[in-house]
């Protein structure tokens, strides 16, 4: 799992490190930045505990809670531990003393603002807290990989989401970045020798004040999903059907794998299963409705990955690791808005047809309808070339037999190996609807697979057991395509019989790590 991205020795360059901004950490040579709370060694190890366990918001780092075990997670984090090289700096022997906080008021907020801008915290941070300062696009850490500030408007600071969290990180700093220890500015000794924190505090409340979120939203890994009946079969292929209601979602959050000022947090998700098909109906906000497809323009998309096989792998697509062999490929079903544009319509998105960035309105997208192909333009000689070199070469993306398809089915097992399904074998439908902002997408399959190739490129949904998945959203206004996008963490869709399916129904629960399990 961690070598994926840290790399087999921890130096942060797994094959998967290109895709992610900022780098992964080199355990190695970077010191830990949000581990610690002083106390010495096993503080410390706790603090990695918990950050392999939940990971680290606004970050590419999943959590793996409720995936591997307790022990293993413990392991994990003296393992990391072993990793530092003796050049490092020594591990804080003092816990942080961050006193009592004080009660916030409009007083000591105005005091906050104004160490804001007289200590440098604007030139990184913004002048609204979102990590766009005049500086923000120059700095390194320490070992010269580039870094963003934190975007303190989001609500989500990754040393911990409580007050004392930030007053530490205020005072201390994030060794190995360009955050420094602001403690000696900000703390006062009293005539009695006590220590005056108040100014630090008073920046807890400020930046406090850029945002209302308490914490995430969602859960990182290792939530337990079912399918509950659908009580009217309709609901599978009408994503504004009323019933829908009814199902309690389980939100997943989502983390960016290329930081930036983030709007989609989380992802709410639903199942239902009739006596033959099973739908997942996925829920995100997103303010535009983007469903072009053209130079610099993207559209939105959503994604659900099940593993195969008994193990669960890495989570880029299964990707191969020196060492670790999957046992199988992954399964991927793929939506996207210009697709669903197309199979709903039957003629592509014209982006002159609506304005840019509208964020308002209301449009459902149903099951797809005869397409009407596209006519030569007037006054084109026989001969000359199409334009259209890709569908001509016989790429199966641009497959006239695809144009009907919202939803692609793909196998994976790593970068580089990600394959489509043959156009007859495609065999997972796709509606959506857009609404003032929000995004519903709902995939239906069989639940016995229709795939008349091999067995192994379709998830068994028939056998009762425990299936990996997991979930990726793209949005298309911020350029995101491939790649770049918003994962979440593993957790665990459970196939029952029918008549069993109501014990699991409705919203998830954090799934107990069973041993005969990774």
């Amino acid at each position: 799992h961690c070598s994926a991205c840290h790399g087999k020795d921890g130096r942060g360059d797994g094959p998967a490190a290109v895709q992610l901004y900022p780098r992964p950490r080199d355990f190695v040579a970077s010191p830990f930045r949000f581990a610690s709370t002083g106390g010495g060694q096993e503080p410390l190890i706790a603090g990695l505990e918990r950050t392999v366990s939940s990971g680290i918001p606004r970050s590419a780092m999943p959590g793996f809670g409720g995936v591997l075990e307790e022990s293993v997670i413990a392991g994990l984090a003296r393992y990391v531990l072993s990793l530092r090289s003796s050049g490092q700096p020594p591990i804080p022997s003092e816990a942080v003393d961050v006193g009592a906080r004080p009660p916030t008021t409009p007083g000591l907020i105005a005091r906050g603002a104004e160490l804001y801008e007289a200590q440098g915290c604007i030139t990184c941070h913004g002048p609204s807290g979102h990590g766009d300062g005049e500086q923000s696009r120059k700095l390194v850490d320490s070992i010269g990989r580039p870094v963003r500030p934190a975007d303190l408007a989001s609500g989500f600071f990754k040393s911990g989401q409580g007050p004392a969290d930030l007053c530490r990180t205020i005072l201390k700093g994030v060794p190995g970045t360009p955050m420094i220890a602001y403690e000696p500015a900000l703390v006062r000794t009293n005539p009695d020798g006590t220590r005056d924190l108040t100014d630090a505090w008073a920046l807890v409340a400020y930046i406090q004040s850029f945002s209302t979120k308490d914490a995430p939203i969602g859960h990182t890994s290792g939530m337990q999903l079912g399918a509950a009946p659908a009580v009217d079969e309709a609901m599978l292929f009408d994503p504004a059907h009323v019933a829908w209601l009814g199902v309690s979602p389980t939100s997943i959050e989502l983390r960016p794998l290329w930081q930036r000022i983030e709007t989609i947090t989380h992802v709410d998700v639903r199942i239902v299963r009739s006596s033959d098909r099973i739908a997942i109906c996925m829920d995100w906000r997103d303010g535009t409705q983007d469903l072009g497809r053209d130079h610099s323009l993207f559209a939105d998309a959503v994604a659900v990955m099940f593993a195969m096989g008994n193990d669960v792998p890495a989570l880029p697509m299964g990707v191969h690791i020196e060492g670790f062999q999957a046992q199988a490929p992954v399964n991927i079903w793929h939506w996207k808005a210009s697709r669903q544009y197309l199979a709903a319509k039957g003629v592509p998105f014209e982006p002159e047809s609506q304005p840019p960035g509208a964020s308002t309105g209301w449009e459902v997208y149903g099951l797809p309808v005869e397409s009407t192909p596209t006519p030569e333009p007037e006054g084109v000689s026989i001969g000359l070339p199409s334009f259209r070199a890709a569908q001509e070469a016989g790429n199966v993306h641009q497959s006239r037999q695809l144009e009907s398809r919202a939803v692609l089915e793909a196998n994976a097992e790593g970068f580089g190996t990600l394959a489509l399904q043959p156009p007859e074998e495609q065999d997972v439908l796709g509606t959506a609807a857009w609404a003032n902002g929000l995004w519903r997408v709902v995939m239906v399959r069989s639940i016995r697979s229709a795939d008349r190739l091999n067995d192994r490129l379709d998830i068994d949904l028939v056998q009762p057991r425990r299936i990996p998945i997991t979930f990726a959203v793209w949005d298309g206004s911020k350029g995101d395509r491939d790649g770049v996008k918003l994962i979440s963490g593993w957790h665990w869709l459970t196939v029952m019989p029918p008549e069993e399916g109501k014990q699991v129904a409705g919203a998830g629960r954090r799934a107990p790590v069973r041993k005969d399990e990774p």
